[in-house]
């Protein structure tokens, strides 16, 4: 019977994991393996946190200013001036550094306008690049202000951070 069949078929359709997974995992924990991955990968995410906002502090005066965190993989910065998020957004996507205009994570009218970029998989030194390349491209003029009405190509290819 039908019933009989998804009886059988349960450990395939289940939410859970497999059992042998499962148990790995349980070890994992209790062997205090992921704590001492989370104390590593603290460390790790900490630094590229501290490189960033201290890049900020040297170039970006004036042109961004940091959301204010203490944790995550992720960080927010306001845009300073008549620039446009949507359009500093898109002007980074074409310099391959994968930025997102705030807007985006809003529900209703944006409070704020900045961006948000994540930093969980990119390395020291393409840190530095990435906001070098930000740099030069809020330091470019783009013809488009926060007033000015959006258009324009979408983005050709995009770097995802993360």
């Amino acid at each position: 019977s039908a019933f009989a069949r998804s009886l059988c078929d349960k450990p395939g359709s289940d939410w859970h994991g497999p059992g042998t997974t499962q148990d790995a995992l349980a070890a994992f924990i209790a062997e205090g393996q992921l704590v001492r991955h989370m104390r590593r990968m603290q460390g790790i995410y900490s630094a590229r946190r501290k490189l960033i906002l201290e890049t900020f502090g040297e170039r970006f005066g004036g042109i961004l200013q940091p959301v204010p965190s203490v944790a995550g993989l992720h960080l927010a910065a306001r845009l300073l001036g008549d620039r446009d998020a949507t359009d500093v957004a898109s002007r980074a996507r074409e310099a391959d550094v994968g930025v997102y205009d705030l807007s985006r994570f809003y529900w209703k009218k944006p409070t704020l306008n900045g961006v948000a970029f994540g930093f969980r998989t990119i390395r020291g030194p393409d840190i530095v690049e990435g906001l070098t390349r930000l740099h030069r491209t809020l330091t470019r003029p783009s013809g488009r202000s926060r007033s000015a009405p959006a258009g324009g190509a979408a983005a050709r290819r995009t770097y995802r951070s993360g």
